[in-house]
């Protein structure tokens, strides 16, 4: 059936993913011995080429599915929470320690959402962006939001 095609494929989405992430515990453990920018980098992940199209094309199918399929809707939402997952405990962390400003960590990972949205597209479009670019890209907007507070002396 149709809904089990899309389990499955977002059974697959979910083990690649895991197979390219890095340790959340371990990311936790560079919160506040580097700079925070430095452990916001690490969150950049480059899958490998084998498992690209199905990564891009389950981001894509369940973006399309979404208002009119509650599997595809409840994917979409998988994904977005994987996204969460990783980027809130990380930042509400930083802050708790008053490492960074204050941040509205729902838009930051929206917009992290989305970039990673937009270069799926692009992906499925053969435009794909070059892995530097795609650091590159991700690097500037952790630079744009996440400003390290001023040390005071």
């Amino acid at each position: 059936s149709k809904e089990a095609i899309l389990s499955d494929i977002f059974h697959c989405y979910i083990s690649n993913w895991e197979a390219c992430m890095p340790d959340l515990n371990r990311l936790l453990d560079y919160v506040g011995r580097e700079h925070p920018h430095e452990t916001l980098k690490r969150l950049v992940v480059i899958y490998p080429e084998e498992s690209l199209p199905i990564m891009t094309k389950t981001i894509l199918i369940a973006n399309m599915l979404n208002q009119s399929n509650p599997t595809a809707e409840r994917i979409l939402s998988g994904i977005i929470s994987i996204a969460d997952s990783y980027d809130r405990p990380i930042l509400e962390k930083m802050l708790s320690m008053d490492l960074i400003e204050p941040l509205d960590i729902d838009g930051f990972i929206s917009l992290h959402g989305n970039y990673l949205f937009s270069a799926s597209i692009r992906y499925c479009l053969n435009m794909p962006i070059l892995d530097e670019d795609f650091i590159t890209s991700l690097d500037f907007l952790f630079q744009a939001v996440i400003r390290r507070k001023k040390e005071t002396t």
